[in-house]
């Protein structure tokens, strides 16, 4: 039951949802738990026998086959370029950070991305890591980012260390909430609100 991310307007709070658990006599907590191979190598070994032309994929009559994307453009990037997305959770980030990833991709390059948010669902930060590099990307952690994306407060308290490691080569994108920021980053700042943006202030991520 999960009406904060299907249903953002839903004014059924938590605690009318823990109340009607309880008039319903559900239970809470953990109510099943099972062991399960691992997800990557469950899914090569479902390829190989797809690709085998085997089991009961087959018989179905539809295989399972990766979907590329396959390059249309041509990148100039000669080098790893770390990107952080910093916001809240619900704001769009994740989703942003794919597809900027997606275009990378698209332009030739090889794209990575890692994302970090709470288990409460619209609550607390949200942040992904993304690199884009002309090869094959062995390390997938960002440490030193390139170029910092900060645009709520939410993200502003857990990019510690982003900010920290920023350097008068990196860049910082934000708002004017944040404009006052000490960094010796290039810093660039949006304001959404005097180019009349109508959108929500927890979707300027996208």
């Amino acid at each position: 039951m999960c009406t904060a991310y299907y249903v953002p307007n839903n004014e059924f709070s938590r605690k009318a949802l823990e109340g009607t658990r309880a008039v319903l006599g559900m239970q809470a907590g953990v109510l099943h738990r099972e062991a399960r191979p691992e997800y990557a190598r469950t899914l090569r070994e479902a390829l190989k026998d797809s690709l085998r032309g085997s089991g009961e994929r087959r018989r179905r009559g539809k295989p399972l086959r990766p979907r590329p994307l396959a390059a249309q453009f041509a990148s100039a990037l000669d080098r790893e370029f770390r990107l952080v997305i910093a916001g809240s959770a619900g704001g769009k980030i994740r989703s942003t950070a794919r597809m900027v990833g997606e275009a990378a991709i698209l332009s030739g390059l090889w794209a990575a991305q890692q994302d970090d948010y709470p288990v409460t669902v619209q609550t607390g930060h949200s942040i992904s890591e993304l690199i884009f590099s002309p090869r094959e990307i062995l390390f997938t952690g960002v440490t030193r980012p390139d170029a910092l994306v900060l645009v709520s407060e939410d993200g502003r308290r857990m990019a510690g260390r982003y900010l920290e490691a920023l350097t008068p080569e990196s860049w910082l994108f934000t708002t004017p909430e944040f404009a006052g920021l000490e960094t010796p980053a290039r810093a660039v700042v949006f304001d959404f609100e005097a180019a009349g943006s109508r959108g929500a202030r927890r979707t300027w991520g996208y």
